[in-house]
């Protein structure tokens, strides 16, 4: 064998032997990477920049810890967002998302797409007020849609959040029944409003009053009874949900049934109202079938929400 050739079989060899030595060093690196991120750079950046436990008008938002419970079907829950908050109570239901960064709309997006896609159908848009959010919660910018299908009502928000020189996003989902407060069609038009006015007389004529046993609930329900009755010309306690409070604190559900339908006008009132006893507003939306009204005072948030031209109003407090 000539020495050229020797020389050129050592080569090759040399060639070779350095490919699989490359090739075993990335693999080595990949595997080593993937397990240094899970076992040391992960838990290691968790205890410098711990997810944090933010303060916002549904609750406390735990950025580290998933809220078990299941999610809108079809809709599902966005992927690489923690459940951050669940609610359900009379066929309500509210669901928030949140994520590190700006993603406002990447989020928006993608939301949409999946919410038109799953069969619902856009409604105008509504109008929202975070005025007083951007001071109390740090809201950056909000989006807000709002969604029909079938019976349902869907409420979207898109918003970013600054805590601590850092940004999150968060995606709100407020689902909601119409049917509960339909009205059915009159057969004869001239008894049309007689008929009306005998049926919401009727609806809070026969509607419980009831009294809550705790506490703190009664004082709330002290606050807003005379203020709903003031401005819808009589308020029942009709039903209310305590389960989750605990020595003062925690969510609880207020249900009022009113004598006279909600107008739009009628929550700009309440909103003047309730900041006459100190309540602040933290979020305004009125859209065209339904409202949300969120005030806060001290370490206690109410979230009031309605359907326009019906008689029930529905009261979420919050208290930390």
């Amino acid at each position: 064998m000539k020495l050229s050739e020797i020389l050129k079989t050592c080569k090759r060899k040399i060639v070779k032997m350095g490919l699989i030595g490359l090739a075993s060093i990335l693999i080595f690196i990949l595997i080593f990477s993937f397990f240094a991120k899970k076992f040391i750079i992960n838990p290691i950046f968790n205890i410098i920049y711990k997810p944090p436990v933010i303060e916002m008008p549904w609750g406390r938002l735990d950025f580290a810890h998933e809220v078990a419970g299941s999610d809108i079907p079809c809709i599902g829950k966005p992927k690489g967002y923690t459940r951050v908050f669940r609610a359900e109570a009379n066929g309500n239901l509210t669901i928030v998302y949140g994520k590190p960064g700006d993603l406002l709309d990447k989020a928006y997006a993608y939301i949409t797409k999946k919410i038109e896609k799953c069969g619902y159908t856009k409604n105008s848009h509504g109008s929202i007020n975070i005025s007083n959010a951007t001071k109390d919660f740090g809201f950056s910018k909000v989006k807000v849609e709002e969604y029909t299908k079938d019976d349902k009502n869907l409420q979207l928000a898109v918003a970013t959040v600054e805590y601590k020189k850092r940004t999150y996003t968060i995606i709100s989902l407020e689902l909601n029944s119409n049917s509960a407060n339909e009205t059915p069609a009159e057969e004869n038009n001239s008894q049309s409003s007689t008929n009306t006015t005998e049926s919401n007389s009727s609806k809070y004529d026969n509607a419980k009053d009831l009294t809550p046993s705790n506490q703190t609930l009664q004082a709330v329900n002290n606050m807003i009874k005379p203020i709903l009755s003031s401005i819808f010309g009589g308020a029942k306690l009709s039903e209310y949900n305590s389960l989750n409070m605990h020595q003062g604190n925690g969510y609880a559900l207020l249900v009022y049934i009113i004598k006279n339908k909600i107008t739009e006008s009628n929550v700009e009132i309440l909103k003047q109202k309730l900041a006459e006893h100190g309540y602040a507003e933290v979020a305004t939306y009125v859209g065209s079938t339904d409202f949300s009204l969120t005030v806060r005072k001290e370490s206690t948030t109410l979230s009031i929400t309605g359907e326009i031209n019906s008689q029930k109003i529905e009261v979420n407090f919050m208290s930390q």
